[in-house]
């Protein structure tokens, strides 16, 4: 059964206006060059880049360091978007600052590199699921007595419980609107987001 719906959508993928390029270090240069053949040739309706921290810097970026280079590519990216009239949507890293923060929620600053980011950029969303920062339940630590244990496990419990299979897009930046949060639900088996209903 699972063999002939594989089937099914691959017949339904390959028939989709669709095009996937998942050559490893590319440089902001040469997919700039790519997209712009493909839209003489077929036309672009969207572009994803999948992310920014792993584009290669070109040659002479490469020589500025990280910052400058990442800076660079952004800006390459956000002209690729005016010229060719397209919506990109460019993924990139966080860093590690929202790890040792009690609030996990992601902002502006926690972007690697964020000046460029943010100020090239017409929105900025954050996917940011509460129930991944939750862990594993909770077990007894050394001389806890067993109310503390289970005001814990009782905490730990109901916060599972409210966040599971929830997913927020934080909207940290909005050109022409204002910063806010959506909702979305989130299925751990196939990694897919859907609007609530």
């Amino acid at each position: 059964d699972d063999a002939s719906r594989i089937r099914v959508a691959r017949k339904e993928l390959a028939a989709l206006p669709l095009m996937i390029d998942d050559t490893a270090g590319r440089t902001p240069g040469e997919i700039v060059r790519q997209v712009r053949a493909i839209k003489r040739a077929k036309g672009v309706d969207f572009v994803m880049i999948d992310h920014l921290n792993l584009m290669r810097a070109d040659a002479d970026d490469a020589r500025h360091g990280g910052t400058w280079a990442t800076e660079r590519a952004s800006a390459a990216i956000m002209e690729l978007a005016k010229e060719c009239n397209v919506p990109v949507l460019l993924l990139a890293q966080l860093n590690r600052g929202v790890e040792g923060r009690e609030d996990k929620r992601p902002a502006l600053s926690d972007l690697r590199q964020a000046g460029a980011i943010e100020q090239d950029a017409s929105a900025v969303g954050f996917v940011y699921r509460a129930e991944y920062y939750l862990g594993g339940e909770p077990e007894r630590k050394e001389g806890e007595t067993d109310d503390k244990f289970a005001a814990r496990k009782d905490d730990w419990d109901r916060r599972k419980f409210e966040t599971a299979g929830k997913a927020e897009v934080i909207w940290g930046k909005v050109r022409d609107g204002e910063p806010g949060t959506d909702p979305f639900l989130f299925d751990g088996p196939t990694a897919s987001f859907k609007e609530p209903e």
